[in-house]
């Protein structure tokens, strides 16, 4: 049995929100002329952890990351907040995600010694379709994205000695497009992607 590992990655938010800017309107001598702009803002991390401390989860954003929580190969467990000498939150109920459909690529290779021991290691990537969408407070998206993933399994034996180890290495939603909304009503349209980095071992998950 491969044993499944937790890992923690940096999250970076990288989206654009589009909306409608205010009407301009001026009377001239024989008419009038108006105009409208689409106009857009960045929702990156800051923004995402300053609408957290509106919920209330948190009181301020200095200090403070998003990090993903994986374990074994492939799989999200949720999203954290974390920060030094805090005690991590938990903020997956404020966000939603899932793969539709997926393709994936793989390497694997086994190997054995003379004595009978086995080595074994399979890398596969995952090109898939899903979301991962905002539900903090009265704003919320609703989106498509291309999804990525990275995920390493290997074992080893070694007589009556067996190592293994089941990582993820990296998932992103990306090519993100789709619909803004306030109060459940459509106002803008997202596009970006949100990323989750290189992952590293981690204590986060051994709680739940």
């Amino acid at each position: 049995m491969v044993n499944g590992e937790y890992r923690e990655h940096n999250v970076t938010v990288a989206l654009k929100l589009f909306t409608e800017g205010d009407e301009q309107f001026k009377e001239t001598n024989n008419g009038f002329k108006a105009s409208q702009n689409i106009v857009s803002q960045k929702v990156s991390n800051k923004e995402v952890l300053e609408a957290l401390v509106e919920e209330g989860v948190i009181d301020e954003i200095q200090g403070w990351s998003i990090k993903v929580l994986t374990y074994g190969a492939g799989e999200i467990v949720g999203i954290y907040l974390t920060k030094k000498n805090e005690d991590p939150v938990d903020v997956s109920d404020y966000f939603e995600y899932d793969v539709f459909f997926a393709l994936q690529e793989y390497k694997e290779k086994l190997k054995e010694n003379n004595q009978g021991d086995e080595s074994y290691e399979e890398t596969f990537k995952i090109l898939g379709t899903g979301y991962l969408d905002l539900f903090i407070g009265d704003f919320s998206t609703d989106t498509w994205s291309i999804v990525k993933l990275a995920a390493r399994e290997s074992y080893k034996e070694d007589g009556d000695d067996f190592e293994s180890e089941a990582v993820t290495k990296k998932a992103s939603f990306e090519k993100t497009v789709g619909e803004a909304y306030e109060d459940d009503e459509p106002f803008g349209v997202i596009e970006g992607s949100i990323k989750a980095g290189e992952g590293k071992k981690t204590d986060l998950g051994n709680d739940d």
